[in-house]
């Protein structure tokens, strides 16, 4: 995961997934929540072959420079008729990052 910015026409990696304002979170809609989810001895749910949805989220800090934003996600999927995996790149909108008035 990338948060980048527009720097003249191009897009320049300001975060990554490293970074401690920046939170990815991976639920499987079709896999149940645990039973008791802090327990480290309940065994974990077997694989199921359900997509993910990915939430990306960046608390933006004082001190970045005003401009225009997007997130870049880089992932993998299998294919379902060979079973090979190919990566893709998702990419978000453009946002615009201000700062207030003083």
């Amino acid at each position: 995961m990338e948060i980048q910015r527009l720097v003249d026409s191009d897009w320049a990696t300001v975060v990554t997934e490293s970074d401690w304002f920046t939170k990815v979170r991976w639920i499987q809609p079709g896999r149940p929540p645990p039973a008791a989810p802090l327990d480290p001895f309940v065994p974990p749910a077997p694989p199921i072959n359900d997509p993910f949805n990915v939430t990306i989220s960046w608390e933006i800090p004082d001190d970045v420079e005003a401009g225009t934003y997007r997130v870049l996600f880089n992932g993998s999927e299998k294919e379902e008729s060979s079973g090979d995996t190919v990566s893709f790149t998702a990419e978000s909108p453009s946002f615009e990052v201000t700062r207030p008035m003083p």
